[in-house]
């Protein structure tokens, strides 16, 4: 996988969400480590991230009002995703369009709920 693949991956717990790899880098023991946002609902609370805004359309999972959820860049090595993949913890969906990819990035660097230290995961 790379960045700009998607999958559904159960981020929290209780429900599958929309998760994009934004960039991958190899980890000491050779497993790369993938770094991904999940994607969320916008629902209004005044609580959300606008950084960057997804609208149905933008991916065919999307059908409501979303947003990329900056605060919980979640890493996540090849081998433990593809064993997900393979247990069906995971489900490979569609990528994301170039643009998109690049928007999240840039989103990234607007986002005032991102660690300073996680800016260097969204370089264009």
């Amino acid at each position: 996988m790379k960045p700009g693949d998607a999958f559904l991956f159960s981020y929290p717990a209780q429900k599958k969400h929309l998760m994009i790899i934004v960039c991958d880098s190899v980890s000491d023991d050779n497993d790369p480590m993938y770094h991904c946002v999940y994607v969320t609902t916008f629902r209004g609370t005044g609580f959300e991230d606008e950084a960057c805004m997804l609208n149905p359309g933008d991916h065919p999972f999307i059908n409501r009002p979303s947003y990329i959820v900056y605060s919980r860049l979640l890493p996540i090595t090849k081998n433990y995703l593809n064993r997900s993949l393979e247990i069906g913890s995971a489900t490979k969906m569609d990528p994301i369009s170039s643009d998109l990819l690049i928007r999240i990035k840039r989103g990234a660097h607007h986002s005032k709920a991102i660690r300073e230290i996680d800016k260097q995961y969204f370089k264009l």
